[in-house]
């Protein structure tokens, strides 16, 4: 495959990426076509590019941890989405991180959870309906994984199936940590 084709990459400033591109596309959690490929802007709503575009001064200021996705995941799945952006920020040299909340759990419970600029998890919170459902030591967890990463500078990107929901199995207390320091974005 010819990864500059698309347009997205150039040899002078991505010549070190593409040399190894299967690797960093493994780091970051993607296929490789997603760091070679243009992202689409019809696939950004006007929540999310403001945040994109501001992702720096929020890293800087500390004021907003992430993003958060919410909506109901039976119309719409917010992966190619983090795809598509993780790849962007892979060209834009962003240490950036897909990972499925199972993944996530089980470097929790390792202590060995990476620490990337930005962090994508496409499944965050699904209800038990939806598959979801956790053991509470594993919601205390994630909550404290997302204050870390607030401490650090470090932003996180969500997928939250509903916040009513979030609140009746994570607690109030989660659903006001993301409303209170995430930017929503409406899926």
């Amino acid at each position: 495959m010819d990864h500059y084709a698309a347009g997205a990459l150039n040899p002078k400033d991505h010549g070190r990426l593409v040399a190894d591109i299967d690797r960093f596309a493994h780091m970051v959690g993607i296929h490789p076509r997603w760091i070679s490929t243009p992202l689409d802007p019809s696939l950004l709503g006007e929540q999310e590019c403001e945040y994109f575009s501001a992702f720096r001064r929020h890293k800087a200021a500390g004021t907003v941890h992430g993003l958060c996705y919410v909506g109901s995941s039976a119309s719409h799945d917010v992966s190619p989405r983090m795809f598509a952006i993780a790849g962007m920020m892979t060209r834009q040299y962003v240490d950036a991180k897909v990972m499925t909340l199972a993944t996530v759990l089980e470097h929790l419970h390792d202590r060995d959870m990476p620490r990337p600029e930005c962090l994508f998890i496409p499944n965050f919170f699904m209800s038990k309906a939806q598959g979801g459902g956790l053991q509470t030591w594993q919601i205390a967890a994630l909550y404290d994984l997302l204050l870390q990463r607030a401490q650090l500078g470090l932003q996180t990107v969500l997928y939250v199936a509903s916040n009513k929901l979030l609140a009746n199995e994570y607690g109030q207390n989660f659903l006001s940590l993301i409303l209170g320091h995430y930017q929503l974005a409406k899926v």
